[in-house]
């Protein structure tokens, strides 16, 4: 997260004063939100004068436990944006808690919380897709080691929010060596490559003998963000056997979110 040298909170006062001297209702909105708040809790009162509602809108384009740590205490939903990634451990809590989970950008939202929240997102700068109307999609290579089916759900989210091209082979020594020569004539330093394969070990030994390659295999997508984000990341190695096909789509959808996949200075020269 970025150290912004500006007081959000005093500008987002500042807004929501500007619209209260214009008659515009502010009671909707907690004026002490932390600054460095993931996002905006908002009370709501039921319709029939029941008891209070609230709501929590997350900003993250990753929800996971950390996100959520301190900010549940009498929260009833939460509203996270259409392509935020939701771990399977946040489901399970919210699940455990009865807290429902709403997608949209202004589900539940008064117009001047939707104007606040909004102005927390331009001020305060989240892991966003690289996949948006206004951007070219990523360009995903697929490659398939060995498959006798084909990964239908990850295929799916790939062809929607990439610019896919996809390969198999049989012999996973071919495979790592294709994916180096196309890194390495990728003029487009965004450019990922994904293996699906039952030879993980043998996979990520081979990539990353290769300069160009700078490969990865984890567990859940908060360690596909930290890890991507170190080393520059450029290929996703998934075990097909050990990961259900939600899981392997999760891992696909944090790794292709990831804004750059350029390699620090400091590793780079120590990688070539």
């Amino acid at each position: 997260m970025l150290n912004l040298p500006l007081d959000i909170d005093a500008i987002v006062r500042q807004v929501l004063a500007d619209l209260g001297a214009k008659g515009a209702p502010t009671s909707n909105v907690s004026s002490n939100v932390p600054s460095n708040a993931r996002g905006d809790v908002l009370p709501q009162k039921g319709g029939h004068g029941g008891s209070e509602k609230t709501t929590l809108r997350l900003l993250d384009s990753l929800v996971t436990l950390a996100a959520l740590e301190g900010q549940l205490d009498g929260v009833r939903e939460i509203v996270i944006s259409p392509k935020a990634v939701v771990t399977p451990a946040v489901r399970d809590l919210l699940d455990k808690k009865t807290i429902r989970l709403a997608i949209g950008e202004t589900m539940g939202l008064s117009e001047n919380t939707v104007a606040v929240a909004t102005l927390r997102q331009t001020l305060k700068p989240t892991i966003q897709p690289i996949a948006t109307v206004d951007q070219e999609k990523p360009g995903v290579w697929l490659v398939l080691h060995g498959q006798k089916r084909k990964p239908e759900m990850l295929l799916h989210f790939l062809q929607q929010e990439s610019t896919l091209a996809e390969d198999s082979f049989s012999c996973i020594v071919k495979a790592t060596q294709a994916a180096a020569d196309r890194l390495k004539q990728a003029e487009d330093t965004a450019a990922r490559v994904i293996v699906v394969t039952n030879y993980s070990a043998a996979a990520m030994a081979l990539a990353n003998r290769h300069p160009a390659i700078r490969a990865i295999q984890v567990a859940t997508p908060e360690q596909v963000i930290q890890d991507a984000a170190v080393i520059g990341a450029n290929m996703l190695v998934l075990h097909a056997d050990r990961l259900s096909a939600y899981r392997m789509k999760e891992l696909a959808k944090a790794f292709v979110f990831q804004t750059t996949t350029q390699c620090p200075d400091v590793f780079m020269k120590a990688l070539t």
